[in-house]
């Protein structure tokens, strides 16, 4: 979940090219109603969204699901805040996509132990 459409799209095609099948949003409402649907396995939520605060967003996932969540934040400070939500990782902007991969793979890899 990313408001950038251009690093949606780096990210997205990234990640295809790993064997994963992203399913991609930049509005954290659609985001949210697609997490209901499909269930994923990881999420990656940019701390900037267009219409919602990233908190809000892993706050509502968190009342129903404790999938593994990777944020894309600048500060560390708010970086905390996540933290207390029960997240799993962060990653620094800018970021390299390698390295949202390398976590990504991570996650999976704990999940299916």
């Amino acid at each position: 979940v990313n408001g950038n459409a251009a690093i949606l799209q780096i990210l997205k095609t990234k990640i295809w090219f790993e064997g994963y099948d992203p399913v991609t949003y930049t509005y954290g409402e659609d985001a949210l109603e697609a997490f209901r649907r499909e269930s994923p396995k990881v999420i990656v939520l940019d701390e900037c969204l267009p219409d919602m605060d990233a908190l809000t967003v892993c706050r509502r996932i968190r009342t129903e699901s404790a999938v593994p969540i990777i944020i894309l934040a600048f500060s560390i400070s708010s970086r905390k805040d996540f933290w207390d939500l029960g997240f799993i990782d962060c990653v620094s902007k800018p970021f390299n996509p390698q390295e949202i991969i390398k976590r990504i793979k991570e996650k999976i890899n704990v999940m299916n132990l």
